[in-house]
């Protein structure tokens, strides 16, 4: 739950790793298309409640107008939540009726205002990206509010009852509890219970705006995400489900402790699964945690969309459940399914009759199957829909244990996290134990029929281990690709082991997957079918090695909040690159990628080129980079500027005389020996370069991490003979579409010919920088400027 943001664009960055390989961008950014098109709704849900629970949350999905609770504005009423005042001029309150015996709701009709004036200059910033105005500012007739909060108690005092009120009809609009299904993908009614049995002192609150313009807002503060405070808006444009997650930020009318949204840590997971035909999977998972909040009753849980829950129990008392389960159709006629419900899942709110007991594990156990987990296609390959949401998960970054059992057809494989404790064959069915003791963050698994390739064993490395399906097309002109595979594999674990330190792993499995994108898990990486299918040279390369830098990046060191995933993803991707530039040199295949990163990230054309330019946001902002008009700004924002701002680094820590990056991985490996087995922050990082850097490094981080501008350079050089026959090159750098002039350490390169070449590092701080060199004893042929490709530029 920590860390989840509600269904918005780019909410691919809240699942673990998932990217695309170059050569099959276009196909993937088409299946998203596709997604936009049949986002879930919540058409279906499943629950075990009694009656009198199951009752109340009925009438907190769909709520009713309370009896005698009808009140008219006299006198103005303001209304301050956080950074939004509602202000009341005239009009009437019409409250729900009481749930549990408090009121959660209110439809408000008449005249009032919203204002929101949100705390950061970033965003504000986002607010003036979606509406046009850095405050936003609606005059309104009706809103439609949902709260636990003391907003009943507040405003209630300064109304006048009027019993003798007409009521808007027997039920609040329709409208707008479709919205919060179809555009939020929120549980509302479940939410509202969550809080109103823990009874604690942090409650939700919600309004629904409707202005009369082509949009409509969705105004929420839920304490269970990490930043609570959240605006959404509906696009002008679009279809039914679209939506835009235009601020968030943690709240700012009281001291934050430093929490996160977690109410629980879980500590182990017992995961029983059985794969049965076609394509039918049953699991019995357990979980064992512990409260992390006192008199705690009641957990949501994000579980996989299309299931059926079998049973659900406790170790002790009696437990209900609700499942809010979006129905997420996958299109099974294409050549691929959508991969899992395109970023949005289910949530399963559990409910004890008792507190759970402080400072003591609990137990969990909730047994489900569904056909949803897993498709086989028609020619026999299996392809895992949902391979982070597969169990019940509570918060991504609490790292656990895990023992798994699976049972499935002998005639199949199956490869999963951990090590293989026990495997046996009786009659025709297979069973497996595997275990997993270093605590991480996601286990997942692949199954199929498989060729098997152990590569030999290098010293301490893993054991490489690949895993090729036979079913596989094409294969007359590639079948050695499964060596290829390895040797990248191994190639790729011996240079990140050798810059960021060993893995605590003793082996890692590459297999693959009938899919155009890759993921990486702790001892197991899912790589697309073309990997194992053709080579094109650096791409393909890159695309494996950023998979094996998930060890490191993702795993071994996670990320803290959706703000800091490009220290997961343009971290992997730019290991990719080095990787490519350890094989190939600086070779065309290096060039290739350069120039893809820059032309992703520059391009300008919304959703027709799937990117609006680096301008739209900071890398810092993660997911919330896309929106419904530029989809593809999470991509280009978090993996290639993310890639370039760590290049960048290491250009600056670069000796150019011996050509030695070790400044840059002593830097690498602190990084990962700091923040090993937890999760680090984009401070966190900036910390550990300011110590190796030996300087401050706030103006780096601000122009390229919180910063959206890119500089433009352009370059002059003359070279004159002096009078000692020495030679001496003076030449000037501009640099200009900044709002200030940006500060950067530019590589020179002299090329003499013959192989001779000598760089120097010219730093730049303003509008235009002259430098000349001491005198020289050859005549330069050539003047590189940005040799490297050190700054990320615009040209």
């Amino acid at each position: 739950m920590g860390g989840r943001s509600g269904a918005v664009w780019g909410c691919q960055a809240y699942h673990f790793t998932v990217k695309t390989a170059r050569y099959t961008v276009i196909f993937t950014l088409l299946s998203l298309m596709v997604g936009l098109r049949s986002h879930p709704a919540r058409a279906r849900s499943q629950d075990n409640l009694p009656p009198e629970l199951k009752a109340q949350l009925d009438s907190l999905f769909q709520p009713v107008f309370g009896a005698g609770l009808n009140a008219t504005v006299g006198e103005s009423i303001a209304l301050q939540r956080d950074s939004a005042r509602f202000v009341f001029m005239s009009g009437t309150f019409h409250f729900f009726a009481p749930v549990r015996g408090r009121v959660t709701g209110a439809l408000f009709r008449g005249q009032m205002t919203f204002e929101l004036a949100p705390p950061t200059a970033m965003e504000r910033g986002q607010l003036a990206r979606f509406t046009g105005d850095s405050v936003l500012t609606r005059k309104l007739e009706e809103v439609y509010f949902r709260f636990t909060d003391s907003t009943f108690e507040e405003i209630r005092p300064h109304l006048h009852p009027d019993p003798a009120q007409d009521r808007p009809g027997s039920e609040p609009p329709e409208k707008y509890a479709k919205r919060i299904e179809n555009e939020l993908y929120y549980a509302m009614g479940s939410r509202l219970l969550l809080d109103l049995y823990n009874d604690g002192d942090d409650m939700v609150f919600y309004a629904g705006l409707d202005p009369d313009d082509d949009s409509h807002y969705h105004y929420l503060i839920d304490p269970i995400n990490d930043e609570p405070v959240q605006l959404y808006r509906r696009p002008p444009k679009g279809d039914d489900h679209a939506i835009d997650q235009v601020c968030s930020w943690r709240r700012t009318m009281r001291t934050e402790d430093g929490r996160t949204g977690s109410q629980i840590a879980s500590v182990h997971y017992d995961l029983n699964t059985v794969i049965n035909e076609p394509s039918r999977t049953a699991v019995t998972a357990t979980l064992d945690f512990a409260p992390r909040r006192s008199r705690l009753r009641a957990v949501r849980f994000d579980l996989a969309a299309n299931l059926v829950i079998d049973s659900l129990a406790a170790d002790s008392g009696e437990v209900y459940y609700y499942y809010d389960n979006p129905e997420v159709p996958l299109n099974y006629s294409a050549a691929f399914p959508m991969a899992g419900s395109g970023g949005r899942w289910g949530t399963i709110d559990v409910f004890w009759n008792e507190p759970l007991p402080e400072a003591q594990i609990s137990s969990l156990t909730v047994s489900y199957h569904g056909k949803y987990i897993m498709y086989q296609f028609p020619w026999g390959d299996y392809y895992i829909n949902e391979t982070t949401t597969w169990y019940p998960t509570h918060d991504w970054r609490t790292r656990t244990t895990y023992t798994m059992t699976f049972e499935f057809d002998a005639a199949h494989d199956l490869i999963a996290v951990g090590r293989l404790v026990d495997e046996k064959t009786i009659g025709e069915r297979t069973f497996s134990r595997w275990q997993m003791d270093y605590p991480v963050s996601f286990v997942s698994f692949n199954y199929g029929q498989f060729e098997r390739l152990e590569m030999p064993r290098q010293e301490g490395l893993p054991q490489v281990e690949i895993y090729r399906g036979k079913n596989h097309r094409g294969d007359v002109l590639n079948k050695d690709m499964k060596q290829k595979v390895g040797e990248d594999i191994t190639g790729a674990l011996a240079l990140f082991t050798r810059a960021f330190g060993p893995l605590p792993f003793d082996r890692l499995a590459a297999t693959e997957i009938p899919g155009s994108h890759g993921q990486g898990f702790p001892q197991l990486l899912h790589l697309s079918w073309s990997s194992f299918q053709e080579q094109h040279e650096g791409t393909t390369e890159l695309f494996r090695a950023h998979e094996v830098a998930h060890q490191w990046w993702g795993h071994l060191v996670g990320w803290t909040s959706y703000h800091d995933q490009w220290l997961s993803e343009g971290f992997a991707e730019y290991s990719g690159a080095w990787y490519v530039e350890q094989k190939y040199g600086r070779n065309k295949q290096l060039k290739e990628i350069f120039d893809g990163w820059r032309q992703g990230l520059l391009q300008r054309g919304g959703r027709a080129a799937w990117h609006d330019g680096p301008q739209v946001a900071p890398t810092w902002l993660g997911g919330r980079c896309s929106s419904y008009d530029s989809p593809g700004s999470y991509y280009a924002l978090v993996y290639y500027k993310g890639a370039y701002i760590v290049h960048m680094l290491r250009m600056m820590l670069h000796d150019f005389k011996s050509g030695s990056d070790q400044r840059f991985m002593d830097l690498m490996a602190a990084f990962v020996s700091r923040h090993r087995d937890g999760t680090a922050s984009t401070e966190d990082f900036r910390r550990v370069v300011e110590d190796h850097v030996g300087a401050p490094m706030d103006w780096f981080f601000d122009q390229w991490v919180y910063g959206t501008e890119i500089p433009r350079f352009t370059f002059s050089d003359q070279t004159t003979r002096q009078e000692d026959g020495s030679y001496v090159v003076s030449g000037s750098i501009g640099q200009s579409e900044v709002t200030n002039p940006f500060r950067v350490y530019m590589p020179i390169t002299l090329d003499f010919g013959n192989g001779q070449k000598s760089t120097f590092v010219q730093e730049i701080t303003d509008w235009t920088t002259t430098f000349t060199t001491p005198p020289l004893p050859l005549k330069p042929k050539k003047v590189i400027f940005n040799d490297y490709d050190a700054i990320l530029s615009r040209n």
